[in-house]
C-alpha cells in the first residue's frame, strides 16, 4: 500500500519525458537576492530590507534505461510562477552503485525566455550499477588496473542586469565539462590514462598509497563548451 504522506518531486527541468533519467527528488532552494541591513551607532541593526526573490533548485534523478542524456544550458522552464534555467549538471558512476544524475539552475524574471546556450555533448548512460566511463573523456589500459568511480560536472555562469534585485535580462556562458576518476592498481604496472578526443587531462595521474589497501589513483579531464547566442528576429521589411 502506498504511502500517503510521501512527497511529489517537482520537474524544474522539463526531463518529464525522458526515457533515460527518472525524477527521484528536488530541492527548490527559494531566498533573496538582495539582504541589506542598517545599523546605529554601536553597531547593532537598526533596518532591514529584502528584494529579489528567486530560487536556485536542483533535482536529482535515477537512470532508468541506457541511451544519450542530452542536456542545454541555458534552456529554461517554467514550474508555476517560476521561470528556471538550466546551469548545472551532476553525473556520479561507482562501484556496485546506482548512477545518479543531479540538474541544478536559477530561476529567472517572470516571463523570461531562453538567452545564449550551451548544446552537451550526447552522454551515454548505462542504468548499471558500476563505474563508467562518462562522455568518452578518456580511456584507460592496463592489466589489473580497475575503474572504481566517475563523475561528470558540467557548469555554465549565468549573469543579471537587476533593479533593486529583480532580473531584467540574463545571459550564459563560460561553461566547462570536468570528468574526474578513480582507477585502482591490483597489478604491477600503473594505468595507463588517455585524454578523449577534443579533451584535455587537466590533472595528471596522482596516486595514494594506503596503509591496508591497494594503490588509488586519481585524475581529471576537462572541455570547454562554447555559449551560442539566439538568433535574432528576422525582420519583414
Amino acid at each position: 500500500m502506498a504511502n500517503a504522506g510521501f512527497s511529489t518531486p517537482v520537474e524544474y527541468f522539463g526531463q518529464g519525458l525522458s526515457t533515460v533519467i527518472g525524477l527521484k527528488s528536488s530541492t527548490e532552494n527559494r531566498d533573496y537576492a538582495v539582504k541589506v541591513t542598517a545599523t546605529d551607532e554601536r553597531g547593532d541593526i537598526v533596518a532591514r530590507d529584502l528584494a529579489g526573490e528567486r530560487i536556485s533548485p536542483s533535482a536529482v534523478y535515477n537512470v532508468k534505461a541506457a541511451g544519450d542524456l542530452s542536456l542545454v544550458l541555458g534552456s529554461v522552464n517554467t514550474v508555476d510562477t517560476d521561470v528556471v534555467v538550466l546551469l548545472g549538471c551532476d553525473i556520479s558512476t561507482s562501484a556496485a552503485s546506482a548512477p545518479e544524475v543531479t540538474l541544478s539552475g536559477e530561476s529567472i524574471q517572470t516571463g523570461g525566455t531562453a538567452s545564449s546556450t550551451v548544446t552537451l555533448p550526447a552522454i551515454a548512460l548505462s542504468p548499471r550499477h558500476k563505474a563508467q566511463i562518462l562522455a568518452g573523456a578518456f580511456t584507460l589500459t592496463g592489466a589489473g588496473c580497475n575503474l572504481t568511480s566517475c563523475s561528470l560536472s558540467a557548469r555554465a555562469n549565468i549573469t543579471r542586469a537587476t533593479v533593486s534585485g529583480d532580473t531584467v535580462t540574463h545571459d550564459v556562458s563560460g561553461a566547462e565539462i570536468v570528468v574526474s576518476g578513480t582507477v585502482q592498481q591490483t597489478g604491477a604496472t600503473p594505468p595507463t590514462i588517455e585524454a578523449g578526443s577534443g579533451w584535455e587531462l587537466t590533472t595528471p595521474e596522482s596516486k595514494a598509497n594506503p596503509d591496508e589497501g591497494y594503490i588509488e589513483w586519481t585524475f581529471e579531464c576537462s572541455k570547454a563548451a562554447a555559449s551560442a547566442e539566439p538568433a535574432e528576429p528576422v525582420s519583414e521589411d
